[in-house]
């Protein structure tokens, strides 16, 4: 798996959720924030994301963790970043 395919993934599952909670998926981008940026994203949504996530990449994401939010815990995330930090964690041996 690269970097690539976790981007693609995160912004199809995010772009999903919008789409079906009845809001606009086409302003889904890699820099787009999800929790500052997209009407009704919020922590409940980001579970829900990174769960879907897990799912289409068939891997483990710690349920205890929040890709859309720096470690620093005040810190909101971009798709893209949000990417990043999963990819690293795959990288290292778990998310």
């Amino acid at each position: 798996m690269n970097p690539a395919t976790v981007r693609s993934a995160l912004v199809e599952v995010v772009r999903d959720i919008q789409t079906s909670s009845g809001y606009d998926g086409s302003v889904v981008s890699g820099g787009a924030c999800p929790l500052k940026d997209l009407q009704g994203f919020d922590s409940m949504i980001c579970a829900e994301a990174m769960s879907m996530l897990s799912s289409a990449l068939n891997v483990e994401i710690a349920d205890d963790m929040n890709i859309f939010v720096a470690e620093d815990g005040k810190t909101l995330l971009t798709i893209d970043q949000a990417a990043d930090v999963v990819y690293e964690r795959l990288n290292k041996g778990g998310t």
